[in-house]
């Protein structure tokens, strides 16, 4: 029900008459091993044939057809690739943060009578191409095969070890995306959303169907280009459940890729990583003193909450780190905006009905400890307001100006409604001064969300 999607159109143009500067980057599926073990049943004297589905936003191929061989090899030497506009900030950003999603489905023995073959998908894995822009030209992966079978459901609850599937991938650039020169003056920066607490009572964990979870924060590119960085698709948990408890390794949380489409199971956990402890007086948020601490521990363990514990990376070019530099020294707090959508966009809605987006909150995240000298980090907790775009936009000078040069800022799932050049509001049927685009957020002083 949730997609990314980066906001080409915004993308910064090479001058007339220069070549427009690209780079391919070459994706080689070498082999698998182990793809016996995705299957639900015995397979002894059975012929079993599959292939992979290769996507990166969109289906780039499909390998040939082949026996999983006796000895759990299946050679696959499969070939695709990606162009890269590198003159394009928001393609250098979908390289920092979307997967390359492997799909393995079996090919089943085809019927008398069917005139179709049938197949059926037995595994997931995906790979991260951010190492090409930490200065590799080539790498290669071992990408794990998660299939959600019983025997390696028991082997993520015990610890033990059972024979992974697996792909052989090499990745190669013919030009390098990032130029040792541009590398050393760029940075990283890496937003990690937890879990929204004190939720509106109208709420209920039925609305994991039919709606949308999502927390977004405006980040530059470059000079001229925005992108707005999503926590991806959050969902209400019942308020009996822990949302950490690290008294052993196997009951940790892992924290998931914000941009984790199309993937179901333990392959949208990032490898190695996971939702930390912390301790309330070490934060930089609003709640961090001795009078919040009750409020704090209430919520966590006696009320339901939208939990995303994702985590998404962004690429900052130098223009953009001087940019993001700029803005904070200018605007100290930045809006963390968090909403409700609903799933169904087809249905007609009246003239009046705001029914899409139902509640739209912003929390204000002190960004300012960045720009001192030796700090790389904040986190904390912070109040969820009712979000009054007029506010908000008094606030953050810069977003007005951006969205007026270059039109509606459209996150990577649309982001919540917005103000276009045009002054009209997507999703919104009220474009008034100072209008809460949400309701049941109105009057409420706590609402709160963790962020890492």
């Amino acid at each position: 029900h949730y997609f990314i999607q980066s906001n080409l159109s915004m993308a910064e143009k090479a001058p007339a008459g220069e070549e427009k500067k690209t780079s391919s980057v070459q994706i080689k599926v070498i082999h698998a091993k182990n793809l016996i073990s995705l299957l639900q049943r015995g397979v002894k004297g059975e012929t079993v044939t599959a292939y992979t589905r290769v996507e990166f936003g969109k289906v780039l191929g499909e390998t040939n057809k082949a026996e999983l061989g006796p000895d759990g090899m299946t050679k696959f030497n499969f070939n695709t690739s990606i162009e890269v506009n590198l003159d394009d900030p928001s393609s250098i950003d979908e390289i920092s943060h979307r997967l390359v999603l492997f799909h393995v489905i079996e090919v089943l023995p085809k019927e008398k009578k069917a005139r179709e073959e049938k197949t059926n998908p037995i595994g997931q894995g995906v790979l991260d191409l951010s190492p090409l822009l930490r200065g590799e030209n080539s790498f290669s992966s071992t990408v794990i095969i998660h299939g959600g079978t019983t025997a390696e459901n028991v082997a993520a609850n015990t610890g033990q070890n059972i024979l992974q599937a697996e792909l052989l991938v090499e990745v190669s650039a013919t030009n390098p995306l990032i130029p040792s020169d541009t590398y050393s003056a760029s940075n990283h920066m890496t937003l990690r959303i937890d879990s929204l607490y004190s939720l509106p009572e109208t709420w209920q964990i039925s609305h994991n169907a039919t709606h949308m979870f999502n927390a977004c924060m405006t980040v530059p590119l470059s000079d001229g280009v925005d992108v707005c960085v999503s926590a991806g698709a959050g969902s209400i948990k019942a308020a009996p459940e822990k949302n950490m408890d690290t008294s052993s390794p196997q009951k940790t949380v892992p924290r998931r890729y914000a941009s984790s489409n199309g993937l179901t199971g333990p392959v949208v956990n990032i490898p190695n990583s996971s939702v930390e402890s912390y301790v309330y007086e070490e934060e930089d948020g609003d709640l961090k003193t001795k009078e919040h601490h009750g409020f704090r521990k209430e919520c966590e363990t006696e009320k339901s909450r939208v939990t995303w514990n994702s985590e998404r990376n962004v690429f900052l070019l130098p223009s953009a780190s001087d940019t993001l530099q700029e803005r904070i020294a200018k605007c100290r707090a930045w809006p963390l905006e968090i909403y409700k959508s609903s799933l169904s966009s087809g249905a007609k809605k009246g003239k009046d009905d705001d029914s899409s987006t139902s509640c739209h909150g912003v929390a204000w995240i002190n960004l300012a400890p960045l720009l001192y000298p030796g700090v790389t980090r904040v986190r904390g907790a912070a109040l969820v307001h009712p979000y009054v775009e007029s506010e908000v936009q008094e606030r953050v000078f810069w977003q007005t100006k951006r969205a007026a040069r270059a039109g509606t800022i459209s996150g990577e799932d649309g982001g919540p409604p917005r103000v276009s050049s045009g002054g009209s509001r997507r999703g919104v049927s009220s474009a008034k001064k100072g209008a809460k685009v949400m309701c049941e957020w109105e009057g409420r002083e706590w609402g709160v969300v963790c962020w890492r």
